[in-house]
């Protein structure tokens, strides 16, 4: 274990096939939920077969699962890793450090036009969404 505030504890993990230990929160989040469904149930294997891509846009990067996975996959792949959550893309941050010369980080949302927009939390931690900011957030981003 990490360490442990009031909301979550943080765990590091080791993945058969990894180099290093990937970082997820405990409680009732979503964290396990998607750790499960990449590196335990393997969903993406479907897709994993492709040639090999030069560049993903990883759109709602949450902490990191997909990027870190299509990064290990990918060995000259270059990844944009997109998420407006400012606690998620810390630990996103956390799991992408060891491939800092392969990921871009932005702090933002992926949208129509340029612009501000508003953060909305759902119950799980996957499920912050963006929308227009008349909405009731939790911040914004632009």
């Amino acid at each position: 274990m990490l360490f442990e505030d009031s909301a979550h504890r943080l765990y590091r993990l080791r993945v058969p096939g990894y180099s290093t230990p990937i970082v997820i929160r405990g409680g009732n989040g979503s964290d396990g939920l998607v750790f499960y469904q990449i590196f335990v149930r393997r969903d993406y294997d479907v897709v994993a077969d492709l040639a090999d891509p030069e560049l993903i846009i990883d759109g709602g990067a949450n902490i990191g699962l997909a990027s870190l996975y299509f990064l290990n996959k990918y060995p000259n792949v270059r990844i944009i890793a997109v998420e407006p959550d400012s606690a998620n893309l810390e630990i996103c941050r956390q799991n992408l450090r060891p491939f800092t010369d392969r990921v871009s980080l932005v702090e933002g949302a992926l949208w129509s036009k340029c612009g501000r927009l508003a953060l909305e939390r759902q119950e799980l931690d996957w499920c912050t969404r963006v929308g227009l900011p008349e909405a009731e957030t939790i911040g914004t981003v632009e």
